[in-house]
């Protein structure tokens, strides 16, 4: 596994604000750019879960409340096993969180290597290496 593989898997999230100033200078450019990017995009799409978080609550214990009114104790079997299933879900969230994570460091290593092709092809046409990058993409694409 590359050095910037393991960079990108343990910084999760704001990864562009936990990165030293060394650690940013071995990256290129765009590189930087896409962190930052995803950083701004990760903050854009906070406040709405927020303030949908804030305002759930409140409305469950409404409906809840009215449900039992109109409909009776039945009504509270349904709430209480909708709540058991809240901790499913956010088990189930962090572990596709996990699987997206190990899919974009995969992402990130094969557009790497075709990268350094598409930059390097005239030297790799030069000197013959068309067969070894050729394996090499085959077996990143794997």
């Amino acid at each position: 596994m590359s050095q910037q593989t393991q960079i990108n898997q343990k910084c999760f999230d704001f990864q562009t604000l936990r990165l030293d100033k060394r650690t940013l200078s071995r990256f290129s450019t765009g590189h930087v750019i896409d962190l930052v990017s995803n950083d701004v995009q990760r903050m854009e799409e906070a406040p709405p879960w927020f303030c949908a978080l804030i305002t759930s609550i409140p409305t469950t214990v409404i409906a809840t409340i009215l449900l039992l009114y109109l409909i009776g104790w039945q009504a509270l079997m349904g709430v209480i096993f909708l709540c058991f299933l809240e901790p499913y879900y956010a088990f189930m969230s962090s572990v596709s969180a996990v699987l997206r994570l190990r899919t974009a460091a995969e992402s990130d290593q094969r557009i790497s290597l075709m990268t350094e092709v598409v930059s390097g092809i005239r030297a790799i046409k030069t000197h013959g290496w068309e067969d070894e990058y050729r394996e090499k993409i085959e077996n990143t694409r794997r």
